[in-house]
């Protein structure tokens, strides 16, 4: 007695609906439980999964240390993206702060 590749399928499918409602089940309980401790303990979020870092991610990033200044004008450059006008063809050394 050996069950068709069909019959097979079908089994396969019907413990695979079985399996996704005893899970949504499973959760269910699980969330309810952890809901229960959380209320008794009076459990905050931070305390749970540790401080946010959303001010982190969002914070206005600082601006890099001077390190060249025009004595002439004032202007300063930190050193990253496009030199300055007052660096063209001289030696940046000149300029360090």
């Amino acid at each position: 007695m050996t069950a068709t590749l069909e019959e097979l399928i079908a089994k396969k499918e019907a413990l695979e609906v079985q399996i996704s409602e005893l899970i949504a089940i499973e959760r269910t309980k699980a969330i309810t439980e952890v809901l229960a401790l959380v209320d008794r303990h009076t459990l905050t979020k931070e305390e749970l999964f540790g401080p946010s870092d959303y001010k982190s991610r969002n914070a206005a990033k600082s601006a890099s240390e001077v390190k060249y200044k025009d004595p002439v004008s004032g202007e300063t450059w930190n050193g990253v993206g496009i030199p300055p006008v007052f660096l063209r063809g001289r030696d940046k050394k000149d300029f360090r702060v």
